[in-house]
């Protein structure tokens, strides 16, 4: 066997570093959502009323809630959510626009909460409905990230968009005589606790007075306005604007098949898919998540190939304002030789043009590969744009007994779509506006470098501040 050969067989073994370690501690400590995956605890769906109804109509996944109605007495009953494959996962939640099946033509919009909907009619007339409460949380996450896919129905000029509304908030928010039940005559009336419109500040259609706690107030909101149709799953992002330094008591996450605080018609037919919702701190070293990329790697050593259209899958994780990553590249082969670890570079660098290409390129010496018995210097180079598609040359120089030995690595890859950020809105001929990644506005004359949210008009999107 040739020398080389036998040297690189020899003792080979992952490399594990004491950093990605603390990355899943630290990781560990940011508070989620529960549930987020939509994996356990599906159960039957009681829809709360005023009248305190029984009917069970459908199911939900605990703590969420299925905006199912049970109608009148059970007359009008009608399901708009269910459990579906998720993404790499077996289950998900789907909600959708359906019509009553006592009343066709009204059309019971889908959407799934945190808290917990309801709905009020009488007899198809003076309707409202929504969400109220929402779940315990002290965290201040940067966003929401979540995965989908959003399908409408064939409906000519259908161009209804799906939501993704995420607050938080402390103190209560009271409005009372809020009607909460379907009713031939007048519903009966009860006094609301944390109702979605009351903590954000808009008017509501129904109900009496709101009254707050001495300590009530919004302390983030963001919204996401899917437009775009996709019956492949893709990734959606909610930044979240912050309008107090306060620690959050509650949280409210809504997913809606529909323009969710619209008084637009709704159209049946239209469905919003959700899985892996995950809340993403500024301060967690994967602040934006670990992205993976899929493909195929090809293997060069003395400049001749050893390996070629080999499956693996980069995974990159930005820091906090993703100027910067990590890249790892897991259990590298060289072919038949095997495996000599993982190729791992902390503080990789990142650029991103206003195509919304994304250049990477870093260094690190000395690394060791099979338990310190391979000693080399890796260079990282690449680029990834805005469809998710990554380019990637590792060129690793072992530095061996025998001399330095060039080995070189090309990857090509697909990641995951990101939805466009939406749901900042403004009048067409606005000035340039700039938002950090917390979603807080900032001046545009005293920028740091970094990425920011750039809104003109009607158009949002990242850009890179040097």
């Amino acid at each position: 066997m040739h020398p080389v050969k036998f040297y690189i067989i020899m003792n080979m073994k992952k490399v594990f570093t004491f950093s990605t370690v603390m990355c899943l501690a630290i990781n560990a400590m940011a508070q989620q959502i529960p549930n987020n995956g939509f994996e356990e605890a599906w159960g039957d769906c009681i829809p709360w009323t005023s009248t305190n109804s029984t009917t069970v109509t459908g199911t939900t996944p605990a703590p969420w809630t299925i905006s199912q109605v049970s109608g009148l007495s059970g007359l009008g009953a009608t399901t708009v959510g269910e459990k579906v494959e998720g993404y790499e996962s077996p289950s998900a939640v789907k909600v959708f626009n359906a019509a009553n099946p006592m009343m066709p033509t009204q059309i019971v919009p889908g959407y799934v909460t945190l808290g917990t909907t309801w709905s009020t009619s009488m007899l198809g007339t003076e309707n409202d409905g929504g969400t109220f409460g929402g779940h315990e949380f002290t965290g201040r996450p940067a966003k929401v990230t979540f995965m989908y896919k959003f399908e409408r129905s064939a409906e000519n000029e259908n161009t209804q968009p799906a939501n993704a509304i995420v607050y938080l908030w402390k103190g209560t928010f009271t409005q009372a005589e809020v009607p909460g039940d379907i009713h031939f005559g007048t519903p009966t009336t009860v006094s609301m606790v944390n109702r979605d419109r009351n903590i954000l500040g808009m008017e509501t259609a129904k109900g009496g007075e709101v009254t707050k706690s001495d300590d009530a107030e919004l302390i983030a909101v963001g919204k996401l306005v899917i437009t775009e149709t996709t019956s492949e799953w893709a990734k959606g992002e909610v930044l979240l604007e912050y309008k107090s330094d306060a620690t959050p008591e509650m949280i409210n996450v809504i997913f809606s098949a529909n323009d969710y605080f619209s008084d637009q018609n709704i159209i049946a037919g239209n469905s919003l898919t959700v899985d892996k919702v995950e809340c993403v701190y500024e301060d967690t070293p994967v602040a934006g998540n670990v992205k993976k990329y899929p493909g195929k790697l090809t293997v060069e050593m003395n400049n001749s190939a050893i390996a070629e259209d080999v499956d693996a899958t980069i995974e990159i994780t930005p820091n906090a304002d993703n100027t910067a990553c990590t890249f790892l590249l897991p259990n590298l082969t060289l072919g038949d030789l095997g495996t000599v670890g993982d190729i791992k570079v902390d503080e990789v660098g990142m650029t991103t043009d206003s195509e919304g290409v994304t250049t990477f390129n870093g260094t690190v010496e000395n690394m060791e590969l099979m338990d310190g018995n391979i000693n080399a210097t890796v260079d990282i180079n690449g680029a990834c744009d805005a469809s998710g598609k990554l380019a990637m040359v590792i060129d690793v120089i072992w530095h061996s007994p025998m001399g330095d030995m060039p080995i070189k690595v090309t990857f090509n890859g697909q990641g995951e779509p990101v939805a466009s950020v939406n749901g900042i809105e403004a009048d067409a001929d606005a000035v340039a506006e700039y938002y950090n990644l917390e979603g807080m506005r900032m001046d545009a004359t005293s920028l740091t470098p970094g990425i920011y949210v750039v809104r003109r008009g009607n158009k949002v999107n990242k850009v890179l501040i040097k």
